[in-house]
C-alpha cells in the first residue's frame, strides 16, 4: 500500500508492505516540489509489486488528488508502455 497522507496510521502492517509519502493536499511550489522528488519512490514501489504479482492500493484522505496523481505517475512511468495502461484504464470503465 502506498499511504499518501501525514498522519493516517498505517492499518495492517503485519500483513501488507507500505510505502509512506508524507505529501499535504496543498498546492504550492514547496509542496509540488516534495511529491515530484518523491514519484521516482513510488513508481518503484508499485512495480516491483506488479513484477511480483500482487496488488498495489494507492491512497490518501479524500481519495481525488494525491493518490490520483501517484498513480499516473506510475502509469505515465518508461515502466509501463502506453499499450497497457490504455487498455488497464479501458478495462476499468
Amino acid at each position: 500500500m502506498v499511504n499518501a497522507t501525514t498522519h493516517v496510521p498505517d492499518a495492517f502492517p503485519q500483513r501488507c508492505r507500505y510505502l509512506r509519502v508524507p505529501i499535504l493536499d496543498v498546492h504550492s511550489k514547496q509542496h509540488d516540489d516534495a511529491l515530484l522528488a518523491l514519484l521516482p519512490s513510488v513508481v518503484e514501489f508499485v512495480a516491483a509489486a506488479r513484477r511480483d504479482g500482487t496488488g498495489v492500493l494507492i491512497h490518501c484522505l479524500w481519495g481525488i488528488s494525491r493518490s490520483v496523481a501517484l498513480l499516473l505517475a506510475y502509469m505515465i512511468s518508461p515502466q509501463v508502455r502506453a499499450a497497457s495502461a490504455l487498455r488497464e484504464c479501458k478495462g476499468r470503465l
